[in-house]
């Protein structure tokens, strides 16, 4: 559908329907994630941290200086259990397919989780479940076009300007030999799998995560990017660029106009839509029907709670928060007692001079008084306070200890030690500890199952670029098959053979 099939009145709707989306999300989760405060607490710090790295106001007011936490060790001891390495991707031929397809199908798989650095993109989504509650993963083949506009005129000498300021005056045309602005050829293809930031990412405010309908994806660009990095409509880009030209500059300082870009995938009956649009622009810069044969969004979410019936899951770190909140409250009143909790001498001011008495008021004496008046028992007289209770003490050790069992740790793996008085306690706790853990990979181990379902059906749909890959026995699924089979190279859209890889994979 072109662009100009989009009505108005569908774009008001969409708009209103995002805006929707962008309430609820910062209510229901940025307001209830905290993520400022997560990551105070991950930093061994509890108070939240403002734009400059300077503490800010605490949640009710509260002043804490002492954190008793355990979050951080908590946190490092799920990465390297979860993600420490990225498992290798076989492709299993269907009934009647080619083993060959299926090899060359994990080959390629092998290939671009390299190139893309899938490693590190799934433990950053890892990590963002781990802390926020919700990972994103964002799929897709894309083409990227050489950059359309033109060259900076500072590399044009003063003659050359000059000639093209008298051609334009004449409605001379340049042809493509003297015209610098280079046409739109492919730069390169690549199959793309990117972490996404849960701030970013809004899902449908009418309906929970699993039936959402609609996702939307906000992030920062510059108009430089939208022009050369998307496939968006000039016209709407050149009005962006005229009403900004004033603001920031010349045309060429495009890569300094910042424009927040909305990306809108709606799920209809007949597949997805994708609507693009600027905040700063009153009109949708793209409108067309995904040419993705697979089923559901692009987006992939993963989640470690079994919550049905959300929109967006609590995270472990969020529940652990709560009652390292009270852990730290309850540490600063016990040090407020043991501030009040001290010896302390009551001296009649009539005995001292007004010297004497100031020296007193500043203890900078370190507490020696001279005088040359005697002293009676009546004229001081010395306080002793209440002995402080251990029950205090006592239950701050044992919320720290339930901050350890909210993050699905146990002492023993944390700290080397445990206070538990018996083995089958230590064994306990390990037992539940491995638990907690597997529910967790077998999460993780779906997330990149259904990853690698989706970069087959995007390379069988759209591989056309260039590439170079190595089979080996690996490679194939059947050991008997694969023992019998050699190292060999296949290149794609070269010389020697022109076709792309889709072409090879049936099956």
């Amino acid at each position: 559908m072109p662009l100009e099939a989009l009505t108005q009145a569908d774009f008001d709707f969409y708009k209103n329907y995002a805006k929707q989306m962008v309430d609820t999300h910062e209510k229901e989760f940025l307001q209830k994630a905290k993520p400022d405060l997560v990551r105070a607490f991950y930093r061994g710090r509890n108070k939240k941290e403002d734009e400059k790295g300077i503490y800010g106001q605490n949640i009710d007011s509260r002043e804490h200086f002492l954190t008793l936490s355990r979050l951080f060790q908590g946190s490092n001891t799920i990465l390297p259990n979860l993600m420490y390495q990225m498992p290798r991707e076989m492709a299993i031929p269907l009934r009647g397919a080619d083993a060959d397809g299926a090899a060359l199908m994990t080959a390629a798989l092998t290939f671009y989780s390299k190139l893309n650095n899938a490693k590190e993109e799934n433990q950053e989504a890892i990590m963002n479940t781990w802390f926020f509650g919700l990972g994103w993963k964002k799929l897709g083949y894309r083409t990227v076009f050489m950059p359309k506009v033109q060259e900076p005129e500072s590399d044009l000498g003063p003659m050359q300007k000059f000639g093209q300021q008298v051609k334009s005056f004449l409605g001379i045309k340049p042809d493509n030999n003297e015209s610098k602005e280079r046409p739109e050829i492919v730069d390169y293809e690549t199959l793309f799998n990117n972490s996404e930031s849960p701030m970013n990412v809004m899902v449908d405010h009418k309906a929970d995560l699993r039936n959402s309908k609609a996702i939307l994806h906000r992030l920062k660009r510059t108009v430089y990017d939208l022009q050369n990095f998307g496939d968006y409509d000039e016209a709407g880009l050149k009005e962006i660029v005229e009403k900004s030209r004033y603001q920031n500059g010349s045309r060429l300082e495009t890569r300094e106009m910042d424009v927040t870009l909305n990306e809108l995938h709606i799920q209809q009956r007949n597949g997805i839509w994708i609507l693009s649009w600027c905040d700063e622009y009153h009109k949708a810069l793209r409108y067309e029907k995904s040419t993705y044969q697979g089923k559901g969004f692009s987006f992939i979410p993963l989640v470690f709670t079994n919550e049905p019936g959300v929109r967006y899951p609590i995270s472990h770190m969020k529940v652990a928060t709560q009652v390292q909140e009270h852990i730290d409250y309850m540490a600063t009143i016990y040090i407020r007692i043991l501030d009040h909790v001290r010896n302390q001498i009551i001296l009649n001011q009539k005995i001292l001079s007004p010297g004497q008495l100031e020296a007193v008021r500043a203890n900078k004496i370190g507490g020696i008084i001279l005088t040359d008046k005697p002293i009676s028992k009546a004229d001081y007289a010395q306080l002793t306070s209440a002995p402080v209770q251990n029950d205090l003490p006592n239950f701050i050790q044992t919320m720290v200890q339930n901050v350890t069992e909210i993050m699905g740790t146990d002492e023993q793996i944390i700290a080397g030690r445990s206070k538990n008085k018996t083995l089958g306690q230590d064994e306990i706790a390990r037992l539940g500890t491995q638990i907690r853990e597997g529910g967790m990979l077998d999460k993780v181990r779906d997330f990149i199952t259904k990853q690698a379902r989706i970069e087959a059906v995007l390379l069988k749909e759209y591989s056309n670029a260039e590439l170079h890959l190595q089979i080996t026995g690996k490679d194939y699924s059947d050991r008997l098959t694969g023992q019998s089979v050699e190292e060999k190279w296949a290149e794609f859209m070269t010389e020697a053979n022109p076709l792309g890889l889709k072409h090879y994979l049936d099956g």
